[in-house]
């Protein structure tokens, strides 16, 4: 392990205990009264309900073996909508390769 990494990790060490002791809006109001930049750290659930991603229409349910998922949808819009999920995994970690011309699954 180089240096570098060693002191980012005790320095992550550091502040992990100081700010585990600290509200948010406690660590909030310090860090603004010396404008260092932070933000929350969000898991799936924050961001697939934050309403920047929902007006952005980055994530879509469908059904697949009878069960409900969610997926990234494709980034490009083509005339402003998003392209049809042509493809979808079947089980999971099941290998699947598309037909060359694009009409389905090969086995």
């Amino acid at each position: 392990m180089c240096m570098h990494t060693k002191r980012r990790d005790k320095v992550a060490r550091v502040f992990a205990s100081v700010l585990a002791k600290r509200t948010y809006a406690d660590v909030a109001a310090a860090f603004d009264g010396h404008g260092i930049w932070y933000g929350p750290v969000h898991d799936f659930d924050d961001v697939a309900d934050d309403p920047q991603v929902e007006a952005m229409d980055i994530f879509r349910s469908t059904e697949i073996n009878g069960g409900v998922v969610q997926l990234v949808n494709h980034p490009n819009r083509y005339d402003g909508q998003v392209p049809e999920l042509r493809v979808k995994g079947l089980k999971i970690g099941e290998p699947y390769k598309v037909h060359p011309d694009g009409t389905g699954l090969l086995g």
